[in-house]
């Protein structure tokens, strides 16, 4: 048995489906929206929680150092900045449209812009813009919670990385143009992220030094009741179906031992 963990209800389950795997996922996606999509209710699992519950698991956040950006102006905000995946089947040119507005918007309010890119190519996003301050462009992997402690707020087209800025309680922009998923609006609802969904919306970012980081407590306990949950399911899977043969074997044995 195979088990997935989905937290955006829009991606594509055609291969989930097809394999018999099952998908757990939060239960501020309703599982309805996964059965439209062919998903047989028995291979569907909500949890209580979020899937950065099990990210954060075990993670001492307070005990690491924030990544060291080297030599950036003093006072500087520094906004980390994640580009859309322009390969996925949900991409949409509205989400690169509205990155470059964002970036356009934060060159001319003075940010100093982290860009992380999904590929190198995306760095064309940065070119002629007015930077008051360099962009530091990073050309390798960085360990996440360094990363976001670097940081004074993150502005993602969709994404991993938003939802664990938000978990933290780190200032989260979503600039995502493709179908909006039920995590990110409920972190929107309980103040965690603010989706930017056109231009104007811009306006809606405070640009200031964030406060100490503000975990979010949704299910300090996931890790260890999946495991379970997991264990159990497999358990029943791998069981082997009771065979007419096998039932009449059992019975026989049971009237014997009677005797």
């Amino acid at each position: 048995p195979s088990f997935i963990f989905s937290d955006y209800e829009h991606a594509d389950i055609a291969v989930y489906r097809r394999t018999g795997s099952t998908i757990l996922h939060p239960d501020v996606i309703d599982t309805s929206l996964f059965r439209r999509r062919g998903m047989r209710a028995d291979r569907l699992i909500p949890f209580k929680g979020l899937k950065e519950d099990l990210t954060f698991a075990g993670v001492d956040v307070e005990g690491i150092e924030p990544h060291d950006l080297g030599e950036v102006p003093a006072g500087s905000v520094k906004v980390l900045f994640r580009p859309p995946s322009e390969t996925s089947h949900y991409y949409t040119e509205n989400s690169t449209a509205m990155a470059r507005a964002a970036l356009e918007w934060l060159a001319n309010a003075g940010a100093l812009v982290v860009f992380s890119p999904r590929e190198s190519n995306q760095v064309r996003l940065l070119e002629g813009l007015d930077w008051s301050s360099s962009p530091v462009v990073l050309h390798r992997s960085v360990p996440f919670v360094a990363l976001l402690k670097s940081v004074d707020a993150v502005m993602c087209a969709g994404g991993t990385m938003l939802r664990e800025a938000a978990y933290l309680g780190i200032p989260a922009y979503s600039i995502f143009q493709s179908e909006i998923g039920e995590v990110d609006r409920w972190l929107e609802r309980v103040g965690r992220v603010t989706l930017l969904r056109c231009p104007e919306d811009l306006a809606r970012i405070q640009l200031r030094h964030r406060g100490p980081l503000a975990p979010l407590d949704t299910n300090p306990y996931l890790l260890q009741h999946l495991v379970t949950l997991i264990a159990e399911r497999a358990t029943q899977v791998l069981q082997p179906p009771e065979t007419p043969a096998k039932r009449l074997v059992l019975s026989a044995s049971e009237r014997t031992s009677s005797q």
